[in-house]
């Protein structure tokens, strides 16, 4: 990996700003290349004089955007960190920019600046220090981009800070009203700068840099990187980040001051309300005469009123970075006003920083040291006296005018609005009526946010008009006595050229009229610099002078006008979109759903007015950063979404509503039975479209989402003609989801009558059975056992993937929207699919009852011949293995389902969830239950009670359908265990992301558990009930001998370890170099089968197939690196990866009072020696005891081959013979090759 060198990155200071410019427009008053332009421009003259070109000033803002775009970004995905406070959320630590080892990061960042090596990180957290160390490579990656942005940031401020000085020290005049547009544009540099370095504060800089050292000096053996030292120099000079702004800034602090005191009245003026109304500066009309019309009121003021916000921004930003010009007798009063009317200080989006507590720790302690300074130096001076009060009095307005903010800024704001509401009104009203005086008005139109297009053949007028006059002053006698150098003839001829060149509008054509004025504006903005600067011979006071004479406006102030009006023409947009683009309330747009929602139902709401909140999302794509692409993506659909929700919200409330209620003959004519009527089939209607997009279903959370809202409306209405809907919309949605009682909890003795209802969880449980169960639409379905839902490689119908469907939260607005009833039906259908494959379950073992009594013959006998003779003799195996699989995506969605009733109960009826889970383990264990047991044991596992519902459910339609009723089921394990040869292990790929295979073959271990659960409970049943029959003609005094759930669920471990012991001998005994990839799958599905059955001990695998085989297996999939960083997880059904302390016997015990610890097994089952079984379970238990004792817990698997699993000869294990085992043992590097 090539890391960051800082040294190939000073070459050229302005090449490094590319990736943030080349995406962007160039700006309109810089065409040239700014890779052409350094701080010094091209000569000026025939002396070599060099001016300030205006292109790095504009490109250095353009790229302070791209910074805090960087900066925003970075923060979001840290979860927005306090790094002063050292706070950090678990999303930070698992965000992939830090290493996850958080004393060790915290520590770094405590003990800025000091270096990591001589904090003793071994000390504070060894384990992860090493770990540190082991994937440093793959940390320093993740840092890369966010160490490069620490170093942009440093070249910023360095070349940002001279261009400031540069700027500062020779432009002659910086005052509004002399050079506006060099003060704009110096100021947003400024601004800018101020900006980027408050926002840098909020990311967890000094973290970033130390732990990017310390990963550099493990990798290049105890170098720090290059630029470590700067860095650190930087960040300690920014800590906090006002602290380096008072340092940089002080040698421009005098010019900031005189530039905050020249926007004061402009600011006063904007304050006053009362001013701006009785004079007209918004108003087309005289403010004397409201019946004369004037060309402009105002016209400077209106601009300038235009920019008020900037100048706000100024003062906020520019007395808090240099607090010394606070001390001049008219800032005081320019700040207070400001300062007055805001809480905060907006830096970037939404982000902000609280503003008067920044100004009471870092502005209040530079007046307080002023004003000891003037006080010591009072009785020597008289200014020192004059400063002592001025610093006083800054004093107390800095402590007063917080609690004058909380209690006034939000009366002033509501004072403003009132008069923008007023005033914008009137002059729409206006310039509908007569749009032909937009256009001389059109900088008062800027200053209220107005558009019109005439204002475009005004300006082509005006500038055409323009190039005469310029052309006149640059004539008269006292311009050509200054005797200008060629390079200003130049630029004023091209100016000239420019304005000459412009098309003139001729009647209606002027909307058609295109031109690029660039140029002219490049050439304007060429000349101010030169004339500006002081060290030009000619300066713009010479230029005044010379032209103002002539009783016309002087040739600067033509060209400024000539700049202005210039961008109306090709810039209009641009400039409509700087004064009143709205684009920042994207990052309020879940606010202003609630305020779209007040405006259209709310009492003074106007609902004709609700489409022009949709003209708001336009500019929300402006807010994306397209030096981050994903930003972009993510701002468009957060705009789409927005769209979507306000058309749904306006079309949903007004389609049924006004058309029923807007009638020919109103209210009185219609009857309130037959609007209530229409009410709720205008609702039925809603609902049904809700559920399904054009060829797909629609997610649960969205329907719920829509329902919601447009219940919202119906109630609304409700409330304005004095009817219950309630009710109706009630009945609607009961009838949409009842399709029957529930079968144990409702007996009736007459079946009930449904009318047909139930057709809306009719169609989406069918869709889910097809799409999840059955994967009708070949998606790819697979059940992803990490995240615990279904997932997909492709959308469904075009829509959504699998998890958008499955996962808790959906399913949970599944659960909500129909409730039990519609639940019920899901899980009928779900019964009813499943029963189906058990009758073919049920079918293959009674065709294949010869082949598989002679298979388990086989086994008992330990004839391999005959065995591998008997299980090709099973017919239709691949069939069947296909449908077990199906029945056990069947059982795991239905396990989802329940999971997710459950946590609506525990979350909505907490008490009775907490009833039903105290019931259940309160159950009687006879065999077989009662009746009214057998429904209050369902009812548990309906709601996902207990952790054999799964096997419950089997048994109940078992039982329904009048399967399992003889012996052949005995046969079931022998049945599963062939499926070990079937051909589907073939195209079997284990995928580490979801814990399962690609061919749903994890779920085919549901199922066995599930079927063979289910069948042992549903034989011992049946046997007993025979039991009892044939009892009834002994003594009637003798009671019959009851069964327990114990001895079952005894019988169900029996029959589930002899499945496990058959299949791993079936896979050990036909290893081979040809099949030696299958074997792999193979392995780890009986390890998870292990996992996931409450049948099964941990242990059981291990008698059979050595551990340290399924830790290389592991090993292999999941790699060393991502082994050694993974969290030691509390229980092994959490991940794939069993922990050594749960793979141990001696860690897991046989689970509670249910399952005896002998290893008997049944008649008709066969099994091999108790006692050799309990000799290798002991004897691998006591080893697991001493591994884990001594075991460094460093992951979910030891890896270190140290741990050995000793056998004892004639155990199960070693039953099939010692050639495979042996080859598995001889193999240094790993058993298996997994390709």
């Amino acid at each position: 990996m090539t890391h960051v060198s800082f040294k190939s990155k000073e070459a050229d200071s302005m090449s490094r700003w590319s990736k943030y410019l080349s995406t962007e427009e160039s700006p309109p008053s810089a065409s040239v290349s700014w890779r052409t332009m350094g701080v010094d421009g091209p000569q000026g003259s025939a002396s070599g004089q060099k001016h300030l070109q205006m292109e790095p000033v504009v490109q250095l803002s353009k790229v302070a955007e791209g910074l805090l775009a960087k900066m925003y970004r970075l923060n979001s995905i840290l979860d927005y960190p306090d790094p002063n406070a050292h706070t950090f959320s678990e999303a930070f630590w698992k965000a992939g920019v830090m290493p996850n080892f958080p004393k060790i990061c915290i520590i770094l960042s405590k003990k800025f600046p000091e270096h990591p090596n001589r904090l003793q990180l071994e000390k504070v957290d060894k384990f992860a220090l090493d770990a540190l160390n082991e994937n440093a490579e793959g940390y320093m990656q993740n840092l890369e981009q966010w160490i490069m942005l620490l170093l942009d940031l440093l070249e910023f401020r360095e070349q940002a800070l001279r261009l400031i000085l540069d700027l500062s020290s020779t432009v002659i005049t910086l005052l509004p009203h002399q050079n506006s547009l060099i003060l704009h544009a110096f100021m947003d540099l400024f601004c800018s700068f101020v900006r980027v370095n408050l926002f840098s504060d909020k990311i967890p800089r000094k973290m970033i840099v130390q732990v990017y050292n310390i990963l550099h000096i493990m990798l290049k053996g105890g170098r720090d990187c290059e630029f470590y030292h700067r860095l650190v120099q930087f960040v300690d000079l920014y800590d906090p980040p006002v602290k380096g702004l008072h340092e940089d800034l002080n040698f421009v602090s005098p010019r900031i001051g005189e530039v905050l005191e020249a926007v004061g009245p402009i600011i006063f003026l904007s304050t006053d309300t009362k001013k701006l109304r009785n004079e007209g500066f918004l108003s087309p009309f005289h403010p004397r005469y409201p019946d004369i019309l004037t060309n402009s009121a105002h016209p400077m003021r209106a601009q300038d009123l235009a920019n008020v916000t900037s100048y706000r921004e100024w003062v906020l930003l520019g007395y808090l970075v240099c607090p010394d010009e606070l001390l001049r007798v008219t800032s005081i009063d320019v700040a207070m006003v400001v300062l007055k009317e805001n809480l905060v200080l907006s830096l970037f989006r939404d982000e902000y920083i609280l503003l008067h507590e920044n100004y009471q720790l870092h502005v209040l302690p530079k007046v307080l040291e002023s004003k000891r300074m003037a006080k010591s130096g009072r009785t020597k001076q008289k200014e020192a006296d004059l400063e002592y009060n001025v610093a006083k009095q800054v004093e107390k307005m800095l402590i007063e005018v917080h609690e004058q903010a909380l209690v006034s800024a939000d009366a002033l704001h509501h004072e403003r609005r009132i008069l923008l509401k007023q005033e914008i009104g009137r002059m729409v009203l206006f310039f509908t009526d007569q749009p032909s005086l937009l256009a001389p008005n059109i900088q008062m139109v800027f200053s209220a946010l107005a558009l019109a297009q005439s204002i475009k053949g005004y300006a082509l007028s005006y500038l055409s008009s323009c190039g005469g006059r310029i052309r006149f002053l640059l004539g008269t006698p006292g311009m050509v006595a200054l005797d200008l150098d060629a390079t200003l003839k130049g630029l004023f001829q091209q100016v000239l050229h420019c304005l000459e060149n412009i098309p003139k509008p001729q009647g209606e054509n002027v909307p058609a009229i295109t031109c690029d004025l660039t140029d002219l504006r490049k050439h304007w903005l060429s000349i101010l610099m030169i004339v500006t600067s002081s060290r030009s011979s000619v300066n713009i006071r010479h230029l005044e002078k010379a032209t103002v004479s002539t009783g016309k406006e002087g040739l600067v102030s033509e060209g400024n006008a000539a700049y202005n009006w210039s961008r109306c023409v090709d810039e209009l947009e641009g400039q409509l979109s700087k004064h009143g683009s709205l684009k920042k309330l994207y990052f309020y747009h879940q606010h202003l759903t609630t305020v779209f929602r007040n405006t259209m139902f709310g009492p003074e709401g106007r609902p004709q007015h609700c489409c022009a909140w949709l003209g708001a999302a336009c500019c929300f794509p402006e807010c994306a950063s397209s030096i981050i692409p994903e930003e972009v993506n993510k701002i468009g659909r957060d705009s789409i979404s927005y769209v979507e929700s306000l058309i749904e919200s306006i079309m949903g409330g007004l389609e049924g509503l006004i058309n029923i209620l807007d009638s020919e003959g109103g209210f009185g004519s219609l009857e309130m039975q037959y609007m209530r009527d229409c009410i709720i089939g205008n609702f039925r209607r809603r609902f049904h479209s809700m559920i399904r997009t054009d060829n797909c279903l629609q997610r649960p959370s969205v329907i719920e989402s829509l329902l919601r809202r447009h219940l919202s409306i119906i109630h609304l209405a409700e409330q304005h003609i004095s009817m219950d809907l309630t009710e109706g919309i009630r009945e609607v949605l009961l009838a949409e989801s009842f399709t029957g009682p529930f079968p144990n909890l409702q007996v009736f003795e007459t079946p009930v009558e449904t009318h047909g209802g139930g057709s809306a969880i009719d169609i989406i449980s069918n869709w889910y059975i097809e799409n999840f169960v059955k994967d009708a639409s070949r998606t790819g379905v697979v059940f992803d056992a990490t995240q615990n839902c279904f997932r997909s490689s492709q959308p469904i119908g075009g829509g959504y993937l699998a998890e958008a469907f499955t996962d808790k939260r959906e399913l949970k607005a599944l659960v909500r929207l129909f409730g039990g009833y519609g639940i019920d039906r899901l899980d009928k259908l779900l019964r009813e699919h499943t029963s189906a494959l058990l009758n073919c379950i049920d079918s293959a073992l009674r065709s294949n009852r010869d082949a598989l009594e002679g298979l388990a013959g086989s086994v008992s006998s330990g004839d391999r011949i005959e065995r591998d003779a008997n299980l090709k003799q099973i017919i239709d195996i691949e069939t069947l293995a296909d449908f077990c699989i199906q029945a056990g995506q069947a059982i795991t969605f239905r396990r989802l389902l329940v999971e997710a009733v459950g946590a609506v109960l525990e979350e909505k009826v907490p008490l009775i969830y907490s009833l039903l889970k105290g019931l259940a383990m309160q159950l009687p264990d006879e065999v077989p239950d009662k009746n009214e047991i057998t429904r209050l044991r369902r009812v548990a596992s309906s709601v996902g009670v207990g952790d054999k519902h799964d096997a419950e459910w089997v048994h109940s339609i078992l039982a329904e359908i009048g399967s399992a009723n003889d012996n052949s089921w005995t046969l079931l394990p022998y049945l599963c265990a062939a499926f070990m040869v079937s051909n589907m292990w073939s195209t079997a790929v284990y995928d580490v992301n979801t814990g399962g295979f690609s061919n749903n073959l994890h779920c085919l271990a549901r199922c066995v558990s599930a079927v063979v659960g289910g069948s042992e409970y549903t034989r011992m049943e049946r046997e007993q009930r025979r039991s009892s029959l044939s009892n009834g003609h002994m003594d009637e005094l003798q009671e019959p001998e009851l069964l327990s759930r114990v001895s079952a669920e005894a019988n169900i471990k029996s029959a589930m370890q002899l499945y496990v012991k058959l299949s791993a001998g079936l896979v050990l005994d036909s290893w081979n170099d040809t099949s030696r990839p299958h074997i792999v799958p193979k392995l780890i599905f009986l390890d998870q089968l292990c996992e996931l059955s409450p049948y099964l001990p941990r242990s059981t695998l291990e008698v059979h197939i050595p551990y340290t085989i399924l830790r290389s297996i592991y090993h292999q999939l999941y790699g060393a690196t991502l082994m050694a960083s993974e969290p030691m997880e509390p229980s092994p059904r959490q991940s794939p990866l069993i922990s050594l302390s749960h793979a141990s016997p001696s860690m897991k015990q046989n689970r509670a009072d249910t399952t005896p610890r002998s290893h008997t097994f049944e008649p008709g089952y066969h099994s091999s020696s108790g006692s050799q079984y309990d000799e290798a379970y002991e004897g691998d238990r006591r080893a697991g005891e001493r591994q884990l004792r001594s075991m460094r817990r460093s992951g979910p698997l030891d890896y270190t081959g140290s741990r050995k699993v000793k056998f004892v000869e004639g155990s199960s294990s070693a039953s099939h013979g010692t050639g495979s085992l042996q080859r598995f043992a001889v193999s240094r590097s790993g058993p298996l090759s997994y390709k």
